[in-house]
C-alpha cells in the first residue's frame, strides 16, 4: 500500500495508523506533503505577489468551532471512503477505477459541503 498517492496528511495518517503504511514511510510522506504545501505557496506568492489565494479562510458568519466542527467531518468522509476501497482494492481486480471515482466523489463532495458551510 505505500506506492499509491496519498491525498493530504490525513489519509497519511490513517494509513500508517491503520498498519497499512509502515511508520517511517508514514512520516517521510507527511513531511513531503507538507513541504511540498509550502513550495506551492512559495510558487504562487513569487508568480503572483499575492499569497491570499493560497491561504483558507473562514466565510463570515461562520464561527470557528463551526469551521473546525465541518473540516472534521469532511476530512473523516474522505479517510473512510480512501480506508474502504483500499481495503477492498485486493479482493476485486476492477476496483481501481471505481476507488479512484469513489474518493473523486469523497473529495468533490468535501468541497461542495465546505462551500457551502455545511447547509443543505
Amino acid at each position: 500500500m505505500g506506492g499509491e498517492v496519498h491525498l493530504n496528511p490525513a489519509v497519511t495518517i490513517a494509513m500508517t495508523l491503520t498498519l497499512r503504511l509502515r511508520p517511517w514511510r508514514g512520516l517521510l510522506y507527511v513531511v513531503a506533503q507538507l513541504v511540498g504545501s509550502l513550495a506551492g505557496a512559495a510558487l504562487v506568492l513569487g508568480l503572483t505577489g499575492d499569497i491570499s489565494p493560497t491561504v483558507n479562510q473562514i466565510a463570515p458568519g461562520v464561527q470557528v468551532y463551526q469551521a473546525v466542527v465541518l473540516e472534521s467531518l469532511v476530512t473523516f468522509q474522505l479517510v473512510l471512503v480512501v480506508l474502504a476501497t483500499a481495503h477492498l482494492m485486493p479482493s476485486h481486480p476492477s476496483l481501481p477505477v471505481l476507488a479512484s471515482l469513489l474518493v473523486g466523489l469523497a473529495v468533490s463532495l468535501g468541497h461542495l459541503q465546505a462551500a457551502t458551510g455545511g447547509q443543505s
